[in-house]
């Protein structure tokens, strides 16, 4: 065990030294990276729940869990020239928790994330996702902004109709409505799986640009 809370701001502070490094014991190091940290875990346990039973440990020890964070778990990293893979990862899961608003995420459930995440900002995707929902992002009116605030729900939502009712507090034969009129405008002449597809890809990439402004900002 580690001793007992050695508080948030007490590791930003260590973190502000000219290393950005801390040391929180032998086998626990902690780096500042923009206005976030990198935690890595040592050892030799070859199995993955090891080192997360040790990181719930570190997370009650620095006390975050007050303040508001978005945590990406990498892969167990089993030789240093995998170290740099695994770092990435981290940061993929990291964004990918802020994106989908939620406490944290694993870099091996985050899905078609691991390839978006990566190229969400290339000059291809951008294209994509500007032309596909154009007439959402072109359009100021109460509809468009409905619409948009519906297919972002929606995708959040893993295309779960419940689920995306209750998120916007009304009935799902509203969703039902709002997702028939983006269809007949974002799809028009397109069955119904090849319209999820192209919607809920070109959401993803234009809720991570948006964070992307955020955290350049």
């Amino acid at each position: 065990m580690l001793k007992e809370n050695l508080g948030f701001h007490k590791l930003q502070q260590l973190c502000d030294g000219p290393t950005g490094v801390a040391r929180i014991d032998k086998n626990i190091t902690v780096c500042r990276y923009r206005n976030g940290f990198f935690m890595f875990l040592y050892g030799n346990h070859p199995e993955e729940k090891r080192y997360m039973a040790r990181f719930e440990d570190v997370s009650a020890y620095l006390d975050w869990t007050l303040y508001p964070a978005w945590i990406g778990k990498g892969e167990l990293c089993r030789c240093p020239e995998e170290l740099d893979l695994a770092v990435q990862q981290a940061y993929f899961a990291s964004r990918c928790a802020k994106v989908k608003e939620q406490d944290q995420q694993s870099y091996a459930t985050i899905g078609l994330y691991q390839i978006l995440i990566p190229y969400a900002s290339s000059p291809h995707m951008r294209k994509f996702m500007e032309g596909y929902l154009a007439p959402l992002l072109k359009n100021t009116s109460d509809q468009a902004t409905e619409l948009l605030k519906t297919a972002i729900a929606y995708v959040q939502a893993e295309g779960h109709l419940d689920i995306t009712a209750k998120e916007l507090y009304c009935h799902r034969n509203t969703v039902r409505y709002r997702l028939n009129k983006l269809h007949d405008l974002l799809s028009p002449g397109v069955n119904d799986m090849v319209f999820y597809t192209k919607l809920s890809t070109a959401v993803r990439i234009y809720l991570l640009n948006t964070d992307i402004e955020i955290i350049e900002s």
